[in-house]
């Protein structure tokens, strides 16, 4: 987070994006919502670094698929301040080595983009059946409102 001395002109290329606030409407847990996860990371395990921000549209699955497939095959913890998005079966897409700490961002039903999580690790370029792994912004939004109330 940062807090910026004035506001952003919003245009093409800059948008805000909303915290989740779990109201009655908003899932806050976006199992079954397709989010966008953005970043200048590698496009396959080993290229370069993309100079051209890139975006891949993936599901987000239940955590219990991450926790038996990063737990049983690399002794991984996937606990409940994360949130696993991508494909659980075939070749799907995904974030790679280079895109941490990026948005994945989820477009509901009211309009707005909200920020459902940052992109924390993964198998190593979507490998199949293995979905990324996010930080869960709503597990941290009650230290995310504190901050923003401490720093005005």
């Amino acid at each position: 987070m940062m807090r910026l001395r004035e506001d952003v002109t919003i245009s093409d290329y800059i948008r805000p994006i909303c915290l989740p606030d779990a109201p009655p409407h908003l899932n806050e847990t976006f199992l079954g919502i397709k989010c966008v996860a953005t970043g200048w990371g590698m496009r396959v395990h080993g290229a370069r670094l993309e100079a051209k921000l890139k975006e891949v549209t993936v599901p987000v699955v239940n955590n219990s698929h991450c926790v038996k497939m990063y737990g049983m095959m690399h002794s991984i913890p996937v606990k409940q301040y994360h949130l696993c998005a991508g494909y659980t079966q075939g070749q799907g897409q995904g974030t790679c080595i280079g895109d941490s700490g990026g948005p994945l961002q989820c477009n509901m039903k009211d309009g707005r983009w909200y920020l459902a999580g940052i992109t924390s690790f993964g198998s190593g370029c979507a490998k199949p059946g293995f979905p990324d792994v996010y930080t869960r912004i709503t597990y941290y939004l009650p230290w995310i409102k504190q901050q923003m109330r401490k720093h005005r």
